[in-house]
């Protein structure tokens, strides 16, 4: 039995320390906020103009929107010496998904993207 844990904690050690893991953090929004390597993405209960339109008011007031397609859900902005894309896109007429994107030097900024999200969360 104290082997059996021993070798599911090492598992567990290994899934989360690994670059593949999924971090969930958050609550009030369905499913909470999912920070990958690269971003931050959750769902909400709100159609798709409601996300839009909050991710809109974010991105314009943390810096420049620089680039957006309403179509393809999709918008780009500059804020400070990053690059900011948020992809947002209908899962049903009710709910929808919000992906924010960061880069900073090429580099994911996990630390704006999540920033960004919660101003989203926020707005909506």
């Amino acid at each position: 039995m104290n082997d059996l844990l021993k070798a599911w904690a090492v598992a567990v050690f290994l899934v989360l320390n690994s670059g593949c893991a999924a971090m969930l953090i958050g609550a009030g929004v369905a499913g909470g906020l999912v920070i990958s390597e690269d971003a931050a993405k959750f769902n909400v209960d709100k159609d798709f103009n409601h996300a839009w339109a909050a991710s809109h008011q974010a991105l314009f007031q943390e810096g420049k929107i620089t680039f957006e397609d309403k179509t393809a859900g999709k918008m780009e902005a500059a804020v400070g010496d990053s690059r900011v894309v948020v992809l947002v896109k209908a899962i049903t007429r009710r709910s929808t998904s919000v992906e924010v994107k960061a880069r900073k030097n090429l580099l994911p900024h996990l630390a704006l993207s999540t920033d960004i999200s919660h101003k989203i969360q926020e707005g909506l």
